[in-house]
């Protein structure tokens, strides 16, 4: 995405000649580096700072959510700090000192919204992988429950879990480029100790969330978020003499 914009980042440079006062400060982006040049008498480092990293790098809003292997057994205590965990990046772009650029405020509001509802889609899985919890938890993510909510009565069905865990693995592995091993890898699991409760996990894991995360706001708005970074680099990039250092 960053490097899209390499080609633009000396718009800048047709404004008046730096002077000897300007400050330059880098800006770590995704895929980029990138040195910002300012007037010190007109804008505050940490503004400057705040601005080019909501815009160029990536301090606004995103869902930091763990990642547990099925192995993993959860409790509701790792749970609930999980989520905590996942919505930290709220707390500090609170503390960011914006430019006042058209899209800007309404961009951060927008990503704000969307690590909230990813945190809670996080929150939601796991406290249905939590072993014992009812699995109509999983339709609590209104969004989804109308195109995922078949693997809550799957789910219930304890006794045929397995043949609808075998039908889904068949589905994963059409894909593979050796379907045989992927099968036979992935039905594996049924030899394991607690198997059931494995199964079980992998379902909710893999299955219902690769069909629920379609819906997330996240994905959903993917598109418009990067039209709308895009015109936010333009502008900033308009009014700072910016270059980008950016990785083959």
């Amino acid at each position: 995405m960053m490097r899209a914009f390499v080609s633009i980042l000396f718009l800048g440079l047709a404004l008046a000649p730096a002077d000897a006062a300007d400050r330059t400060i880098t800006v770590d982006g995704e895929a980029c580096s990138f040195k910002v040049r300012f007037d010190p008498g007109k804008f505050s480092e940490k503004q400057v700072r705040d601005t080019a990293g909501a815009i160029l790098g990536s301090v606004l809003p995103y869902p930091d959510f763990a990642v547990h292997p099925t192995t993993d057994t959860l409790t509701p205590e790792i749970v609930a700090a999980d989520q905590a965990a996942c919505q930290q990046s709220i707390g500090r772009s609170r503390g960011l000192d914006l430019m006042d650029i058209p899209g800007l405020a309404e961009f951060r509001a927008r990503k704000t919204d969307q690590t909230v509802d990813t945190c809670a889609f996080e929150a939601i899985k796991g406290r249905a992988l939590v072993p014992g919890a009812n699995p109509k938890i999983l339709l609590e993510h209104a969004a989804s429950a109308k195109a995922c909510g078949h693997f809550v009565p799957a789910l219930e069905n304890r006794a045929g879990l397995r043949a609808f865990w075998r039908e889904l693995v068949g589905k994963r592995c059409v894909d593979n480029s050796d379907p045989a091993r992927c099968r036979k890898d992935s039905l594996a699991l049924e030899q394991k100790p607690d198997a059931d409760e494995l199964i079980r996990r992998d379902v909710i894991g893999f299955d219902w969330t690769n069909c629920a995360i379609e819906f997330l706001t996240l994905n959903q708005e993917r598109e418009r978020d990067e039209a709308t970074r895009e015109a936010l680099q333009k502008e900033f990039m308009r009014r700072f003499r910016t270059k980008a250092n950016c990785d083959d």
